[in-house]
This record gives C-alpha cells, structure tokens and sequence, in this order.
C-alpha cells in the first residue's frame, strides 16, 4: 500500500489535469482530434486512479465523511449521478454523437449541403477554394479527407461555417 500511497496522488493530479482541460476545451468546442481521444480514453486513467486513491486512503476518508457537510456534499453528488444517469422520460436511448458525427461524415455532399443550407454547387467550389481535393461527383467528407490528407472532423466546421 505504501508503494502505491507515492504514486497516486500524483497520477490522480496529472489525470486530473488532462481530464479537466480537455473538458474544458471541447466545452468551448476548441478542441483538436488528439484531444477528443485523450479525454474519451485517458478518463478511464481518472477513473481508476480516483478508485485507487479511495482505497489507499479509506481511513481518512471514514474520517472526513463523518461530518454532516460532508456527508451533504457526497449526497448531492450522488443525487446528481444518478439523475444524470437516468433515462429521460419517456424516451429510449438517445442519438449517440459519435453516431451523429459519423453519418454526418459519411452522408453525400449533396445531402450534406442540404442539411448546411448551402447548395451543393457551392459548397464544393468552397472545399475545392480551400484546397481541397474531391473524389467523385458526391464524395463523402471522409473520402474528401482522405484524398485530402487532412482529418474528417475538420471539414465538418467548413461545412457549416
């Protein structure tokens, strides 16, 4: 435990830290590619290292959760969890974003014109303006990306701008 007790504080900190940032980054909707897959994958780090750090600290947490304010902060979170856990009323599982994302690089130019409220001719003088190279007379955005050497989430904010 005392081999452990060195380490985990300071992994929960550094865990912390890029779990915050990245948060806050795709909050400001900033964030780069790196940083959607380091805050998806590297909370999991977080997770653990919290988990760990209860456990190697129980005794003093036993401790501090015996006051009632304690005690009234760790019910309001619990609450909170499992409000944001639940279901919604009345409806089933929602439209995941990867989901959404996905079909959205997936779909036709045209179609994604359509949805952009841009028509189809212009939009793809405007990706072609931009450098762009465009496969096929309705390539998708990860066809463009990919004859265009760049990453697909970036043209979504081309087609939408």
């Amino acid at each position: 435990m005392n081999r452990l007790r060195k380490w985990i504080t300071p992994l929960v900190t550094g865990a912390f830290a890029l779990v915050a940032v990245t948060g806050l980054l795709l909050f400001f909707d900033t964030a780069s590619p790196l940083a959607h897959v380091a805050h998806e994958w590297l909370s999991w780090v977080l997770v653990a290292a919290a988990a760990a750090h209860l456990l190697v600290n129980a005794r003093a947490l036993g401790v501090a959760l015996r006051g009632r304010a304690a005690q009234a902060v760790v019910a309001v979170f619990g609450a909170l969890t499992v409000l944001a856990a639940a279901p919604l009323p009345g409806g089933g599982p929602q439209a995941s974003p990867h989901r959404i994302r996905d079909a959205l690089l997936d779909a036709p130019l045209p179609a994604l014109a359509a949805l952009a409220r841009r028509p189809p001719a212009e939009l793809r003088q405007a990706l072609e303006r931009d450098g762009l190279r465009l496969p096929g007379e309705e390539p998708s955005l990860r066809q463009i990306a990919l004859a265009s050497r760049t990453e697909p989430e970036r043209l979504l904010g081309r087609v939408f701008r």
